[in-house]
């Protein structure tokens, strides 16, 4: 079963990357040759069904693969504004298939990454870093400060999740009421965090950055989903990008493709890699291949 869902994940990763260089340097006009060579049109309509096959195979199986996986582990979605509904509710699911608890799920306001909502978030990170014992620090920066919120309002340091403590409670109760955020789920802490970015959003790359670090300081692992597009060219390759000159000390997964059902499974499993750490780059775009392999 392991060996065919691979197989079909690299075929996809093949037509992604074929389909990249079709639009690429390779497809470069050639007038010498033009004369001589015979044109070739690629059917993309087959390649759309041969892609739309392997995503069918990859829901099909995709249960069976994850089952257990992350049993007896809470993990916590943290929404950024422009996700796809349909989107986080599959990768709650694909969670929820592979044994694991959605103990919550927090969704960003629209202007919270926004450079124009700096002085708001500033304020309430120096309130917060002067009233709670710990995981909001004061020297930190505005957008790191942030993610250190959004982490201890959802999430644990520490490998098994348990009932929220009266920081972390303080820290979603003042998300919530700044609007800065809002919240579904129960008073359950989560080790794991599932970040899922906002379609078609362009939000700065160093402030994604900042925050992605904020978020990782006060959670046992965080894993960072975007879709195939954010990937090749968007706020998850920038993300990537950032994370990758700035080495923190907080390892980070990516996995471009959460809109498709093969990206979805690499989601969950990347989550339970982060169950040991690690960090990774995956998904067709990723630098780590496009599944993690342990």
């Amino acid at each position: 079963m392991r060996r065919n869902i691979v197989a079909v994940i690299a075929v996809c990763a093949a037509l992604a990357i074929g389909l990249a260089l079709g639009a690429g340097p390779l497809n470069r006009d050639n007038t010498a040759k033009a004369a001589t060579t015979p044109t070739i049109t690629r059917d993309d309509s087959a390649l759309r069904a041969e892609a739309q096959e392997g995503d069918d195979f990859a829901s099909a199986v995709g249960p069976a693969l994850l089952k257990g996986r992350l049993a007896g582990q809470h993990v916590a979605l943290v929404v950024l504004p422009g996700a796809d509904d349909d989107t986080v509710t599959a990768l709650g699911d694909g969670v929820e298939a592979a044994g694991g608890d959605v103990t919550s799920t927090l969704t960003l306001a629209g202007s919270s990454l926004d450079s124009g909502s700096r002085t708001l978030v500033d304020t309430l990170g120096v309130q917060l870093s002067k009233q709670l014992k710990s995981g909001v620090r004061k020297s930190d920066t505005t957008y790191v400060r942030f993610g250190e919120m959004v982490g201890l309002s959802v999430g644990t340091a520490s490998g098994h999740g348990g009932e929220l403590g009266t920081d972390q409670q303080t820290a979603r109760a003042s998300l919530t009421t700044a609007k800065l955020a809002t919240e579904t789920g129960g008073k359950t802490s989560a080790p794991l965090v599932l970040l899922v970015l906002g379609d078609d959003q362009s939000v700065d790359s160093g402030i994604l950055a900042a925050f992605v670090e904020g978020v990782a300081t006060n959670v046992h692992g965080v894993v960072v989903t975007g879709s195939a597009g954010s990937g090749a060219d968007g706020d998850l390759k920038a993300l990537r990008d950032e994370l990758a000159a700035a080495a923190a000390d907080h390892p980070v997964a990516t996995v471009d493709g959460d809109d498709t059902a093969i990206g979805q499974t690499v989601a969950v499993l990347a989550l339970v890699r982060q169950i040991t750490g690690g960090g990774g780059s995956f998904g067709a775009s990723g630098v780590d291949g496009f599944q993690p392999l342990a």
